[in-house]
């Protein structure tokens, strides 16, 4: 056959509905269906659009979580959960413009709104909504002209007042305060922890009529962070303790090493946790499932963690360009310059091999992962 003959594209569009159902099921996120889905009209009409959310729709959380004096008696609520995205984008092509001939990858939070089309654009790190960053965006960001990844599902939960409510007092506002909401993974029965007032953790399960607060037996128990894994949430406390606790609130202790953060490493078979000394200094430990015990990891390689106040997570710094490999990011109030109207404004990265941080502006050729949105968007 001639080495120059063109080959005639295969038939794609008549590929059977069953195979396409098939091969839709075993996509990881709905971003890959929507991809899926725009290949033909024959695709498309074969696969349903996909379900943005990953949690039950009009669950209806009780209120309160937990116990709280100043609470009135006659105050009546729930809350609802409400699911943001961590996505990295990228362009499809590079351009032939020199300045774009390297492009970066830009990492945002993205709420879905209330009102069909829009949605509310968050800082990665934080649950600090920004009010006037429209006129820096384009008014319509079609998620298919580019590359895109979902790096991190992250979780609230919202108080919905029902009922003839009185006006909140101020010392009843900690128990629709949540610090931190993690659920478990689409592939185990749906399970709801938080992090909430004096640093208690709280389960829901489907079944439950209210919420189950842990109680790990010691005096003055107050958690940091906490993190699901493999069937498990993990907590951590102030002091570094960790404990395990399964669906069935069955609690396991973990007396080595102290840390602060836990985190899924994007692995099925890895957790992570990170201490933090202060001013800054971080160790990462992995756990070793079978022996119940934490390695010491002394490089992440190609590998960056994210710490922030709602979620953490690891990414692959050669897949992800623009972000510096065997380093930590995090958030620090000594890193925001007086400058808050922008995603990033505080954070700072910090580099496992030299044990140095600095602030995430001042770091030449990485800066720009948050903010602001790369010139090939517009």
């Amino acid at each position: 056959m001639d080495a120059n003959t063109v080959q005639p594209q295969p038939p794609w569009s008549d590929l059977r509905d069953d195979l396409l159902g098939a091969i839709a099921n075993r996509l990881n996120s709905p971003t890959d269906i929507l991809y899926f889905r725009g290949v033909c009209p024959t695709w498309r009409n074969a696969v349903p659009k996909p379900n943005n959310s990953s949690v039950p729709n009009s669950l209806k959380f009780p209120f309160p979580i937990g116990p709280n004096p100043a609470l009135n008696p006659k105050r009546r609520g729930y809350f609802t959960l409400i699911e943001s995205t961590v996505y990295c984008i990228q362009p499809l092509r590079k351009s032939s413009d020199t300045r774009r001939k390297n492009p970066k990858s830009w990492l945002v939070k993205i709420e879905d709104s209330d009102k069909v089309g829009k949605v509310r654009f968050k800082d990665p790190l934080c649950q600090f909504e920004f009010q006037n960053l429209s006129v820096h965006l384009p008014k319509v960001l079609n998620l298919l002209d580019y590359k895109v990844f979902e790096v991190s599902k992250v979780y609230n939960l919202h108080f919905v007042g029902s009922g003839k409510n009185p006006e909140m007092e101020f010392n009843e506002l900690k128990s629709t305060r949540i610090k931190k909401v993690a659920v478990s993974s689409k592939n185990d029965p749906f399970v709801v922890m938080t992090l909430h007032t004096g640093g208690k953790l709280g389960i829901w399960k489907m079944t439950d009529k209210k919420w189950n607060n842990i109680d790990d037996g010691r005096e003055r128990s107050h958690y940091d962070d906490f993190a699901y894994h493999k069937g498990k949430f993990y907590a951590v406390d102030f002091k570094g303790h960790v404990i395990s606790v399964d669906p069935s609130l069955k609690i396991t202790e973990y007396f080595d090493p102290d840390f602060l953060y836990a985190f899924d490493s994007g692995s099925d078979s890895e957790f992570s946790g990170v201490d933090h000394d202060y001013p800054f200094y971080f160790q990462v430990y992995k756990l070793n499932d079978e022996e119940n015990r934490w390695g010491f990891v002394e490089s992440l390689g190609d590998r960056a963690i994210f710490l922030g106040d709602d979620c953490n997570f690891s990414v692959s710094a050669r897949d992800f360009p623009g972000c510096k490999s065997n380093c930590i990011y995090f958030t620090d109030d000594s890193f925001s310059e007086g400058d808050d109207d922008h995603p990033g404004y505080d954070t700072g990265l910090y580099d496992l091999k030299n044990h140095c941080a600095k602030p995430l502006s001042a770091a030449v050729g990485y800066s720009e992962l948050f903010w602001p949105p790369p010139t090939w968007l517009k």
